[in-house]
């Protein structure tokens, strides 16, 4: 390889241009129509031109191909077109970026993959950390950021990958790094991109050159693959996105003097699945071990890298190559030099990479995209597309293919700078320019340059040491603090909690309907009722059959997002299927991301066991169940002495002599006899008193190996059976007997398997199939998957098919002809009865004798969750629906309730949404909200501060102060001597106006030892008695508050980087809506109601991150607002308040006034005119409030603070106050008496310190504060609110675990302690002496009384159970 600077020649020729049409004309004439200080000149580039280089990730040559893209074809008519460009080889992005970007071959530039690593410590930084390692990015080869800088140009960069990093000590100008867990989907972010890029950077900045980055369709070609419908949506979205380019750019007066370079960083190729695959698995390959290796970068596409231990190389090495046809295996040194993958000392002694198609795993397969890269760079599937345009380029000009690492070179010479050394040239792409790479000037280098910039790596190679060494130690550190320390053993219901200490039996019996002990003796279950608990009936998951719903028993999710969505397992390309024994073997159905309890409980530290319970025989995520029995093929599930045998195997080898903690046992019948013989007959009976003596067995084998006092038991089963309509009169549902359907419409189908179907009709097929078949017979139900019933959840999953079908009970689907003969069928409508399984559950955690109401099976899995001590996945059930079954009503002895009192060790997160009204979520659906209050407290509304604007609110939120108490008067700074006004966002940072004797929360836990942080709230910005909030960040200028984008990653920012990276105790969040939408559109608008929709969306994932980043369970959540919203009444009709208008008021009496600033304001006359302007102006409008500030009413609180001036006005709602003429257009307005129901904001709160499906009545927002202090165990500064307003919402009642008096306060002395003991240990005597007597007199009292009592409350109890919320 030749390495080039500026034009020497590379190996690869330049193509030869192929002219789309005659371009000679539109040259001309785009030379005519140039300028005359920005064109060619004389036939040479003058590098004056600005420079777009945009980047659409994964975006492959052909993809133009199979959808219309006119604004692309319009760019290639009107520019440059590529055949296609090949990329350097690894294809992935980070590292053909930074090819883009230097002009280098990876092995050259050393960003050798997406992940960084440190093969000696074993870490790895995923894709976006990885961003921000300088050392891994400045590693000697100078992005073209910082060369154009250096020489004098403007660089800016949006989301690029490399834009986080420093070079050299110097970063680039003007950047926006792309956030975390940004959506790379979002159309709108787009184009606020592009409006950023050209509004801002180019036309107001007058930046020379940007990168512009666009995450996809790399996101939609890997999740649906490259032949999908999808990807082709997402390339119609790149193209609309290329025609709002390039009007924007027209619209800011930029197209004659912006070059536009459109590419991406690589392809995309089908990933092959299913049966006939011979998928790429190490472990498989015969003398491959794992213990060979120090390191390895694997399970990530179709390329790795190993570093075999010393020693291991040549038998790694050997015992991989040739191991996998598809695999091709190197060490490093032997690469293929066209690859130019071998030189950089990062890249490991063994390089892998598979044919196109296949994946490199592991242990086994868990890799799920679709479409992957990271192929052979000359595979065309690899290849991206290039478009350029622009006053220097040709028009109408297609050439043949390139290697992008000429890029670089090509824009060094666009933007007249002096390239570094880099392995491309001009040569390769000279053509496609007008001056055909001419520079109208030229000159030799500065040979000091060179030795100043050696001077660079090697301080930078210091520095990158030094870091790394810190994040090392760091981390070492951090994980020393946060390892936990095994409890000890414990066992019980204690204090009137659930210790987690018990062991759990989950059993089913499979198709046991929830009235099958009606019609026959149940001596055994009817025990179970009296000494436990038994459910009405227990709604299933649909599809009502086996497989799917006992994995939502285990997971907790619904079928559709848990993804075992039928019996049986298929391949809709190679049409195998798996019936449901052969099923139960296929890791990769049940491994679908949702982790069963087993695999929970156990990453845990507990035992668990299986046995034939389906799910049984999987691996999930590279573990399996520590001890299982997998049931035999043509098992006899009707073998009452097999049955038996399973029950002394789980009581006495597993519970007892394993000591494990959980076991889940399946039985396969009645399911059997009903299906064969219906569940009306008497063979369905027999076998109903078959599961009777079987749970008696089951639990006097418990008590026989003393387990019965420390073991619960809850039995239930997957769904119930209905009988099968057979004879002549019966309408059979055959799917060839509808009209106009044809299977040879189908590519695939699922069908014949009782009343069920799914359909993949081939392509283009789909609306005619489905027009045939709806309405076609009266008795069936057909739907497109994305209509199916919300309440159904059975639609989302990509295994579903495109149509999915069910009958109506008594019913089943047939293909050809009838040929099921079962006479009772599941798989129904989970909302028919018949579907409905049967629930007991007895133990120690468990009450005696309670009939509790129905609820969804969905709950279940929570429930055991909360019985093992353990802390759930993300699912859809809720510990709510069935705590009542508990002794302990559902808390848990680890919670942050104990023993009756809040410890103040959870933490707490205070959100706020300004301008959320009380009653926004009446008029729109609100599902997450109305979540929260069921799971928590809802306030009918919240009484805040005057004056209700959002400054003075947010401040009494942090300090529980009065606005005339805490100071913060206004949103505006003033000073009435200078005439100075700072508007909202400048007052932020005006450290003596917040700093003004009341101190916020942030500072008074700080000081208690708590850590705190703050994203965007009112305040975060000040200083306070010289101490800042520890984590913040503050609000920028002129922020977009409607961004979703934004607000999920501010979340995810909180979540994962404050309180479970740093571990921060107290966070508060701001939300700048829907205030601005309020204002803009008025409370009553559509744009109203959509942004509530938002706000609801991001209820929901605020608790969903929580959730996913284990806080779930020890994180409080306050939500509410600052004020509340009226509509301001407009027209000709409306009386104006214009204080000009008012006879006897003059602007000339005053010294300062802060009016034009909606429904309130404030005057100071100047001396001696206070009585004058104050007797003009009271009485001067029917709808204007005047008074002297002494004579504010008391119940404002809005008078005693030296910064309110003499004169304190506000309007009635509705009304806005003008000075000198109406130039307020707001539709919506805040600031009104805080009386006013449209000034009222929300209120809700969740977690484990609060109660649940609490209402309570309207509190003011003053209490909040002591609330949040008492939540947190610190003691709060002298406020004006009381804990007494708000403890009722608080399990512990407001009691904390350590009190000296004070809620949140320190404890007593030393020797009230010891008198506190002494009080303890008198009452414990006197106590156990008046015990002994009370229990000694009345004991055959009590006995004779105890039995009888209960058994009277069933019907009640049936009636009202599922009532539980006090809404």
């Amino acid at each position: 390889m030749s390495v080039t600077q500026g034009c020497d020649n590379v190996s690869q020729l330049p193509r030869q241009p192929h002219a789309l049409s005659d371009t000679s004309t539109n040259d001309q004439k785009r030379q005519e129509n140039k300028p005359a200080t920005i064109k060619l000149k004389n036939g040479c580039t003058t590098g004056k031109n600005k420079l777009l280089l945009t980047i659409f990730d994964g975006f492959r040559w052909d993809y133009d191909r199979d959808v219309d893209t006119p604004f692309l074809d319009q760019m290639a008519v009107e520019g440059v077109k590529a055949a296609y460009v090949t990329p350097p080889y690894l294809t992935i992005t980070s590292p053909t970026h930074f090819t883009l970007l230097s002009g280098r071959y990876i092995e050259n530039h050393g960003v050798i993959h997406n992940v960084w690593f440190n093969t000696t410590t074993g870490q790895r930084k995923e894709y976006y950390m990885t961003q921000f390692v300088d050392e891994y990015w400045d590693n000697g080869s100078l992005p073209i950021w910082i060369t154009a800088q250096r020489q004098g140009l403007k660089t800016g960069s949006l989301h690029f990958p490399g834009t986080a990093a420093t070079y050299q000590k110097e970063t680039i100008q003007v950047r926006e790094v792309e956030p975390r867990a940004y959506d790379y989907t979002n159309e709108t972010a787009w184009r606020e991109n592009v409006d950023k890029v050209m509004k801002e950077w180019f036309k107001d900045q007058d930046l020379d050159f940007v990168t512009l980055y666009f995450g996809d369709p790399d996101e939609t070609g890997h999740k649906h693959g490259p032949d999908s419908p999808e990807r082709r949506e997402a390339v119609k979205k790149v193209d609309r996105t290329v025609g709002y380019i390039r009007e924007t750019a027209e619209k800011h007066g930029l197209s004659d003097h912006l070059n536009i370079i459109i590419t991406a960083d690589h392809g995309m190729t089908t990933v092959f699945k299913g049966g006939e695959v011979k998928e790429i698995v190490l472990t498989d390959i015969p003398g491959f071990s794992y213990k060979d290796l120090q390191f390895h970068l694997l399970d990530y596409g179709p390329s790795a890298m190993l570093l075999p231990k010393e020693g291991m190389l040549d038998k790694v090495y050997q015992a991989l190559k040739g191991g996998h046809p598809n695999l091709h295996v190197y060490k490093k040194e032997d690469m293929p030099a066209r690859l130019h993958y071998s030189k950089h000392p990062r890249l490991l002694p063994i390089i892998l990479y598979a044919d196109p198609g296949y994946v490199i795993s592991g242990f086994f397969p868990l890799q799920t995209n679709k479409g992957e890269h990271g192929y052979d760079n000359e595979v065309m599937d690899m290849k991206p597309f290039f478009r350029a345009v622009g006053p220097d380029f040709h028009s109408n000009l297609l050439v043949g293919p390139f290697e992008t690492v000429n890029v670089y070179s090509l824009m060094c010479h666009l933007l007249g700078i002096k390239p570094e050394i880099n392995d491309g040239s001009l040569d390769n792409t000279r053509h496609m320019l007008i001056s055909n790479r001419e520079s109208c000037d030229s000159g030799d280098t500065d040979v000091s340059k060179s030795s100043l910039h050696n001077v660079f790596i090697g301080l930078a190679a210091v520095a990158g040491f030094l870091l790394l060494v810190f994040v090392v130690v760091t981390s070492y550190n951090g994980y020393k603090r946060h390892k936990i320390n095994p409890k000890a053993k414990d066992t019980g219901v204690r204090n009137g909690c659930t210790t987690g200490k018990n062991k759990l039996l989950l059993i089913s019996f499979d198709g046991f309907r929830w009235d099958y002990d009606r019609d026959v003796d149940t001596p055994n279950l009817d025990q179970m009722a009296e000494e436990g608990v038994k459910a009405a009936y227990v709604t299933p998951p649909f599809l009502t059959m086996t497989s799917p719903t006992h994995f939502t028993l285990l997971s907790g999710r619904y079928i559709e997002n848990h993804g075992v969505i039928h019996n049986n397992w298929f391949n809709t390309t190679t049409q195998e299927k798996k019936q449901y024994y052969m099923t139960q073997f296929v890791d990769e159905y049940w491994d679908n991301g949702s982790l069963p309890i087993w695999i929970t409980a156990q990453r845990q530290g507990k035992k668990t066991g299986s046995l034939h319970f389906p799910g049984t025989a999987a691996t999930y995520q590279k573990e399996t169940i520590q001890v299982k029995e997998v049931e035999p093929r043509f098992y006899d599930h009707t073998d009452e002495t097999a049955w038996r045998e399973k029950v002394d195997k789980v009581m006495k080898e597993w519970f007892k002599d394993q000591d494990l903690d959980f076991v889940t046992l399946y039985f396969g019948d009645p399911d059997s006899t009903g299906h064969k013989y219906g569940p009306d007959s008497p063979e369905r009976r027999e076998a109903v008193k078959k599961v009777d003596r079987t749970v008696g067995y089951i639990r006097e084998t418990a008590e026989k190996h003393g387990l019965s006092d420390h073991l619960n038991i809850i039995i239930t089963a997957d769904h119930g059976m209905s009988t099968v309509f057979k004879g002549e009169h019966v309408n059979e549902i055959i799917l060839t007997d509808i009209p106009g359907f044809s299977l040879k419409d189908l590519q695939f189908h699922l069908v014949d398997y009782g009343p069920s179907g799914l359909l993949l009709p081939k392509e283009g097929m789909l609306d005619k199939v489905y027009q045939a078949l709806k309405g076609g017979h009266p008795n069936l139900h057909v739907y497109k998957k994305e209509d199916m019933p919300a309440r159904l959840h059975y639609s989302k999953h990509p295994r579903l098919l495109p149509l999915i079908l069910f009958a109506d009970p008594g019913y089943v689907i047939s293909g050809f002809y009838v040929f099921q003969t079962n006479n009772g069928e599941h798989g129904y409508d989970n909302e028919v009865m018949d579907m409905k399984p049967f629930f007991r559950a007895v133990g120690p955690d468990f009450h005696s004798n309670l009939l509790v109401g129905p609820f969804e099976t969905v709950n279940v899995y929570s429930l055991m969750c909360h019985l093992l001590g353990i802390k759930p996945e993300i699912n859809d059930g809720s510990l709510d629906n069935t705590q009542h079954m508990l002794i302990s009503n559902g808390v848990s002895c680890v919670s942050g309730v104990k023993n009756g009192c809040t410890t103040g060790k959870n933490k707490l997160l205070l959100i706020s949404f300004d301008g959320f009204r009380w009653d926004y979520d009446q008029d729109v659906d609100t599902p997450n909200l109305d979540k929260m209050a069921e799971e928590g407290v809802k306030a009918k509304y919240v009484t805040p501060p005057f004056l209700t604007i959002t400054s003075p609110t947010h401040f009494t939120l942090l300090s529980g102060r009065y606005i005339e108490n805490h100071g913060v008067i206004h949103n505006n700074w003033f000073n009435t001597t200078t005439q100075e006004k700072k508007q909202y966002y400048k007052t932020q940072f005006v450290d003596e106006y917040w700093d003004n004797g009341s101190l916020p929360i942030w500072i008074t836990a700080q000081r208690q030892g708590k850590k705190a942080g703050s994203l965007h709230f009112p305040g975060t910005a000040a200083t306070y008695q010289e101490e800042t909030i520890k984590v913040r960040e503050v609000e920028p200028e002129s922020y977009n508050y409607s961004n979703e984008t934004e607000w999920r990653a501010n979340v995810d920012k909180v979540m994962k980087e404050w309180f479970k990276d740093q571990d921060l105790d107290l966070v508060t969040l701001y939300f700048g809506e829907p205030d601005a939408v309020g204002h803009k559109y008025g409370p009553n608008s559509t744009e109203r109601r959509d942004m509530v929709k938002q706000v609801d969306r991001t209820v929901g994932y605020i608790r969903e991150t929580a959730d996913k980043h284990g806080l779930g369970n020890r994180l409080n959540i306050i939500i509410t607002a600052d004020h509340g919203m009226s509509t301001v009444l407009q027209g000709e009709g409306v009386n104006e308040i214009i204080l000009t208008n008012i006879t006897g008021f003059s602007m000339k009496d005053l010294q300062f006034h802060l009016v034009d600033y909606g429904p309130a304001g404030l005057l100071l006359p100047k001396e001696g005119m206070l009585d004058k302007v104050y007797n003009a102006l009271k009485g001067g409008h029917p709808n204007l409030h005047v008074y002297k500030k002494e004579e504010m009413p008391a119940r404002l609180h809005y008078s005693k603070h030296p910064r309110l001036l003499p004169l304190i006005l506000y309007a009635d709602p509705g009304y806005v106050i003008n000075g000198f003429y109406v130039f307020q257009n707001y539709k919506g307005q805040h600031g009104y008496d805080n009386e006013e129901m449209d000034m009222k904001p929300f209120f809700r709160a969740v977690g484990p310190d609060f109660h649940k499906k609490l209402l309570v009545d309207p509190f003011e927002t003053v209490n909040v504060y002591s609330l949040m202090c008492h939540l947190i165990g610190i003691k709060p500064e002298i406020n004006d609110g009381s804990l007494d307003n708000t403890q009722h919402m608080l399990m512990s009642n407001g009691v904390p675990c350590e009190s000296g008096g004070d809620s949140g306060g320190d404890s007593g002395d030393s020797s009230n302690s010891i008198l506190h003991n002494v009080y303890v240990g008198l009452g414990a005597m006197g106590g156990f002496l008046l015990l002994t007597l009370v229990a000694f007199a009345s004991y055959k009292l009590l006995y004779k009384k105890r039995k009888p009592k209960r058994r009277a409350k069933d019907e009640d109890e049936i009636k009202d159970d599922s009532k539980q919320t006090t809404f």
